[in-house]
């Protein structure tokens, strides 16, 4: 198998948004860029400079949609994997993915990608703080348990002592697959749907943030992107800072490394 660097992955990873936002386009579906990859956009023109992966947000409306319209198939080359489309799968968001490559992590899928990008559904919260706050607690611990799951026990990478701490955990939740606590988790983060609070969040997977506006899905604006140009919240400011605080200064030069592990092929 041809072995695939890291600049001609990012070129596969942007064909395969390019095939999103061309599907999008044809059904009236709606989606954004988000998190380090809009960053990326409007800091840096395209991907950050330490940065290897695309993320995108769809409301789960639109995500649904996605997921019931996208043909196995698109173009020859792009399928989707998520919880709704295949029983086998253990993410509690979709990937979608250029089939001719095969995409190795440092983590133990049930279901084989190629190079791919992230999508991620949506969901509304409560417009109360005190009750938001409630809620991301045990969503957040639904989603840390989830995350001790999904770890290897063998990584050179961590020191000894957190795998000593990671053996009984793991043990603990030994009798639930995957594929069950992502359908809690996924369960759990549309819970609040149909509240009609405004405000809006990355339930499924979010970690540390804070909620941001419904209302910034309602216009959506082109944004150059490395040689290509997608799509993203006209009101980006809002979110990015809502989200990241000062998202325009760098991190300090240690933080400036990708959080991802990985090597792709073509088959």
């Amino acid at each position: 198998m041809k072995y695939i660097d890291s600049e001609e992955m990012k070129l596969i990873q942007m064909d395969i948004l390019d095939a999103l936002q061309r599907f999008c386009m044809e059904n009236g579906l709606t989606y954004s860029l988000s998190s380090g990859s809009l960053i990326g956009a409007v800091r840096h023109g395209g991907y950050i400079p330490w940065d290897d992966d695309i993320d995108v947000y769809m409301l789960r409306a639109d995500y649904n949609r996605l997921m019931e319209k996208f043909p196995e198939v698109y173009d020859g080359r792009f399928a989707i994997g998520s919880l709704e489309r295949n029983p086998k799968w253990d993410r509690t968001f979709a990937k979608m993915y250029d089939n001719r490559t095969v995409l190795v992590e440092n983590r133990r899928d049930a279901v084989e990608t190629g190079i791919n990008i992230d999508i991620f559904p949506i969901d509304e919260v409560p417009a109360d703080d005190t009750m938001w706050l409630r809620y991301n607690k045990r969503r957040y611990f639904f989603c840390h348990l989830f995350e001790v799951k999904d770890r290897l026990v063998r990584d050179n990478t961590r020191s000894w002592w957190k795998t000593v701490v990671l053996l009984p955990l793991k043990a603990l939740l030994l009798p639930w697959s995957k594929r069950t606590m992502a359908e809690r988790i996924s369960a759990f983060a549309q819970k609040w749907n149909g509240c009609n609070s405004g405000r809006v969040y990355n339930c499924a997977w979010g970690e540390v943030f804070d909620p941001f506006s419904k209302s910034l899905f309602d216009e959506i604006i082109d944004i150059p992107f490395e040689d290509r140009t997608f799509k993203c919240f006209a009101g980006y400011d809002e979110y990015l800072r809502a989200t990241y605080g000062d998202y325009m200064k760098l991190p300090p030069e240690d933080r400036r490394v990708s959080h991802h592990k990985f090597k792709a092929w073509y088959k």
